[in-house]
């Protein structure tokens, strides 16, 4: 499993859409989708803030 495809299970498991994580990760929603999607791999710097990132997407 790519780690889009895992940021996306986690994010529909906690029946979340993409806009209130992305602003909860400080990024641009088309940004997220684009590494959910898999057109896009996330920086270390994404990755370390969706770790860090607040509820409820933790």
């Amino acid at each position: 499993m790519k780690i889009g495809e895992r940021i996306k299970q986690v994010r529909t498991a906690k029946d979340l859409s993409q806009k209130p994580v992305a602003l909860a990760l400080a990024m641009n929603q088309a940004q997220f989708s684009r590494i959910e999607g898999g057109r896009t791999d996330p920086a270390l710097s994404v990755i370390e803030k969706i770790a860090q990132a607040p509820p409820p997407w933790r």
